[in-house]
């Protein structure tokens, strides 16, 4: 959907460890094209080991006939070095 306002907003309290510099990321932040969109999302940790990034994204796709919107929860565990 060229006219949506996808966002990203990362988890609100941030996991235990984490900080986000920027917890809301906007369709201006990422990378979006007719058929693929994505963002890159910073954060810090506090120490080396196991970080759980959380949060919710925002999105729209649509066909000839209609439209949907939907918010996805979304979790990933990254290895910080």
């Amino acid at each position: 959907n060229k006219q949506y306002p996808y966002k990203f907003k990362a988890a609100d309290p941030a996991p235990e460890g984490v900080s986000f510099p920027k917890p809301v990321l906007t369709r201006d932040d990422g990378k979006f094209d007719e058929k693929s969109g994505s963002f890159k999302v910073p954060f810090v940790a506090a120490k080396s080991g196991r970080a759980p990034i959380k949060g919710v994204f925002f999105l729209s796709v649509c066909s000839d006939a209609n439209c949907v919107m939907d918010k996805v929860e979304l979790a990933l565990d990254v290895d910080v070095k």
